[in-house]
């Protein structure tokens, strides 16, 4: 973590205080020290004031030494804070790249959150990054593969499913016919199989936009007709994220909340709420809970007879792709499995 101050009783304080908490600080007195160590060094958050010129308010060093930070490292988080308040320059220094604004004095609590809120986001952001890379290079590379073995596979079914018939001049017999009828269902399962293999490699990069996640929620468990979900009534949380992908991965954890508690004749419980710069989605249920974590983003991995494993996989993906994160875990307290979706408040 890269912290710049020109008083070094503060810099003194933010090394004891964020060096407590496990990080590990690098610290700058001035403009030129801070530019020299991010030029030396990669770093994962920064904290900076935004005046160096004793007796200056006006943050223009801060914002000048924010548009070079953001030259040299465009994915930095940066936390700026200074003495003085004012919602102007807070703005400006939003406007040019930072992440947070901090007043001095500042609450201990309160800026740990906001440092350790920064981090899980950039974390997020690389694995968003890292995913969307991954998924080009499947996409170009196993795409076309996939698309011809389909054909093969839909031809030969439609081969077996009239032997199996005694369509099209083919004589049927009991053995042949049972034979071409498991030909025909394992070809079914294969045919299933790559088209779910090709869903997960041309996912799109998604295109986002405003969205009420109120109107949404309210949507996926309308369309869910076999359990009628229960809505914990919220305030509304505005995201900007590609409406369609989200509806996906959401209709995925409804849907296998539904599942779970469909084996127990229990209920299912939707909620949504904000936890600093994050929305929270959530689902509960009340099946049999989750015997083990190890495999359930695997895919294709499933414990459903007619499952297809991409559930849970393709939701992940996706919330990722927006800078988010899913986590599945055994309620506390209570049978069932929480299923929560986080996304990021801000892009």
């Amino acid at each position: 973590m890269l912290v710049a101050d020109d008083q070094s009783d503060v810099l003194n304080a933010l090394k004891l205080l964020l060096g407590g908490e496990g990080y590990d600080v690098t610290t700058a007195p001035s403009p030129r020290d801070l530019i020299a160590a991010l030029e030396r060094a990669d770093f994962d958050v920064a904290l900076i004031d935004l005046n160096y010129i004793r007796a200056t308010t006006s943050g223009q060093e801060g914002f000048a030494l924010l548009d070079r930070m953001k030259a040299i490292d465009p994915t930095l988080p940066v936390l700026v804070m200074t003495v003085w308040s004012s919602v102007t320059g807070a703005g400006e220094a939003m406007r040019r790249g930072a992440r947070d604004y901090i007043e001095k004095p500042w609450d201990d609590e309160k800026l740990l959150v906001a440092v350790q809120a920064q981090l899980e986001l950039r974390r997020a952001l690389g694995r968003s990054r890292r995913l969307q890379e991954e998924n080009e290079r499947m996409h170009q590379r196993d795409l076309p593969i996939a698309h011809s073995l389909r054909r093969i596979v839909d031809r030969a079914a439609g081969t077996a499913a009239d032997r199996a018939t005694g369509t099209a001049g083919f004589d049927r017999s009991d053995e042949v016919s049972q034979g071409l009828s498991l030909i025909e269902e394992r070809l079914g399962a294969l045919g299933r199989f790559l088209r779910a293999y090709a869903q997960l490699a041309r996912l799109p990069k998604p295109q986002p936009k405003p969205l009420s996640v109120t109107d949404l929620m309210t949507r996926i468990v309308e369309l869910e007709k076999r359990l009628p979900g229960r809505v914990t009534p919220a305030v509304d949380i505005r995201l900007v994220a590609d409406s369609d992908q989200l509806e996906q991965a959401l209709m995925n954890l409804v849907r296998n909340a539904v599942d779970a508690s469909l084996e127990t004749n229990g209920a299912v419980a939707v909620r949504w709420s904000t936890q600093g710069d994050w929305a929270e989605i959530a689902m509960d249920d009340e099946g049999k809970g989750l015997p083990n974590t190890a495999n359930l983003f695997v895919p294709f991995f499933t414990t459903k007879p007619n499952g297809s494993g991409i559930g849970l996989a393709l939701s992940r993906q996706i919330a990722e792709a927006h800078g988010g994160t899913i986590t599945p875990e055994n309620r506390v307290g209570a049978v069932g499995c929480l299923a929560a979706l986080r996304l990021p408040l801000k892009t």
